[in-house]
């Protein structure tokens, strides 16, 4: 299982959210990648290990790492694919509103 490439997503958190002065966790400790590229190098620990970086997975890691939680993501596949998204359920609107994505997404039909 291969975690997700940090050029398909934002690695930090503090440039996730938009924060640059939150380079710290909820313990006081710096802030490290919250997705990876390569297993090999993963964190001893974290708060929280999303299986899967679709756009359920990669919204709740991304959601988790704002909330200030060490959030690690494994994705098998390779990004970009091939194809991503060609649908998506009408609920899943309100929260890429809350990530702050849904009007450009509406944006390109």
């Amino acid at each position: 299982m291969e975690a997700r490439s940090p050029r398909s997503w934002s690695a930090r958190r503090s440039a996730a959210s938009g924060a640059g002065s939150r380079a710290f966790d909820r313990r006081g400790r710096r802030r490290r990648r919250v997705c990876r590229s390569r297993p090999d190098v993963l964190p001893e620990r974290a708060d929280v290990v999303v299986v899967g970086g679709g756009p359920a997975g990669a919204t709740a890691a991304a959601l988790l790492a704002r909330a200030g939680l060490d959030v690690v993501c494994f994705e098998r596949e390779r990004f970009p694919r091939f194809h991503v998204g060609e649908s998506l359920l009408p609920a899943s609107t309100p929260l890429f509103d809350r990530v702050g994505v849904g009007s450009r997404l509406a944006a390109a039909g």
